[in-house]
């Protein structure tokens, strides 16, 4: 930040106008922020700016083009900022937040939201300003929960209930009968001290058995991938960290079995589909199973509604390809519906128009 701000300066004492230096400072600074493509500044940066929308010589491409040049015209030029293919021109001090432009004053927050006014973003939350506390002297701000005050740079919560702090700095006012663990309240009936003094919380209906969260008697603990532990039921069993009804264990090998989806059956040590779909991943590929409903068919562990068949030379068979929404297999090629060009009344042979064309509906050409 210091070198940007040495630059502004030499670019003031060099001749070039303030307003020149700070466009080119605010140009640098968003740049930091990940902004940069948001302050187009002319046809090139624009294509930067809309180079996801649509594809070369498409009309949302042209359209993105169009409104963010407009926006950076003229004396009272604004930022352009896009949502969802569309572009808003955020003007008059605005910034550009997920789509929607903050008035000022209203700091955008973690790029998703506009934070009302006299709040500020912290930790990637919007905090009232009373409520900050912290932040000097190498501390850590934070933002104090409600009910609680700030004390020589700590938030302390009312009735010596204890003040828990999460990882994102989000604090919390833990209530009676609990105490903080690892950044979460826990009922004191459920903390659990190990050997090595490590103190966990132990889930619901668990108990803590000489240092462990033990299930109770006829059910099985089950740890998912998160380190998060849950008791299976009786008729259930730990099959990769998730509870599963023992009908749908299924597996080639008792060391490896799988959790069939509800609505398959376990066959020859693989989950099926019923009949009149089509079983698509599971196996040996390591996908999770799903069933193909007509006229979908499975592509590369998909269910897939639109495919696109050609004949390779090179293999001397048919590919398949899935062609993504808002795509038409033409030729043999998957090609976004805009482009599709001829067929119908046209009498001309349907046809994908490339890129930087554009399809005349009446003649069936490109152009």
């Amino acid at each position: 930040m210091d070198s940007h701000l040495d630059a502004l300066a030499r670019a003031v004492a060099t001749g070039v106008s303030r307003r020149q230096a700070l466009g080119w400072f605010g140009a640098g600074l968003l740049g930091l922020v990940g902004l940069g493509k948001a302050r187009a500044d002319g046809s090139t940066n624009c294509d930067t700016f809309c180079q996801n929308v649509g594809t070369a010589g498409s009309p949302e491409r042209a359209a993105c083009l169009d409104a963010c040049k407009q926006c950076n015209a003229g004396k009272n030029s604004g930022t352009p900022c896009l949502k969802d293919g569309k572009v808003v021109c955020c003007k008059d001090g605005r910034t550009c937040c997920n789509g929607t432009c903050c008035p000022p004053g209203q700091p955008c927050c973690g790029n998703k939201t506009c934070c009302p006014h006299g709040h500020t973003c912290l930790n990637g939350v919007c905090c009232n300003k009373s409520r900050v506390c912290g932040g000097a002297a190498g501390t850590v701000a934070t933002c104090c929960p409600d009910g609680s005050t700030c004390v020589n740079g700590r938030c302390t919560c009312p009735n010596n209930r204890q003040t828990c702090t999460a990882a994102d700095g989000t604090a919390t006012c833990c209530p009676a009968g609990s105490v903080c663990v690892e950044g979460v309240c826990c009922r004191a009936a459920q903390t659990c001290v190990s050997a090595t003094g490590q103190t966990v919380c132990c889930p619901e209906g668990t108990s803590c058995v000489n240092g462990r969260c033990t299930c109770p008697s006829g059910t099985q603990a089950c740890t998912g991938a998160n380190g998060t532990m849950t008791c299976c039921p009786t008729g259930t069993q730990c099959i990769k960290g998730t509870c599963c009804k023992t009908s749908q264990i299924c597996g080639a090998s008792t060391t490896s079995p799988v959790c069939c989806p509800d609505g398959t059956t376990c066959v020859q040590g693989r989950c099926t589909c019923p009949t009149g779909t089509q079983t698509c991943g599971g196996g040996t590929t390591g996908a999770a199973v799903t069933c193909c409903q007509s006229p979908a068919i499975c592509v590369n562990n998909t269910c897939c509604p639109r495919t696109c068949q050609v004949f390779s030379s090179t293999t001397a068979g048919t590919l398949v390809t899935c062609c993504a929404p808002g795509q038409t297999c033409v030729n043999g090629a998957c090609c976004d519906n805009t482009s599709v060009c001829g067929g119908g009344t046209t009498g001309r042979p349907t046809r994908c128009c490339p890129a930087g064309t554009v399809c005349n509906h009446t003649t069936g050409l490109c152009a």
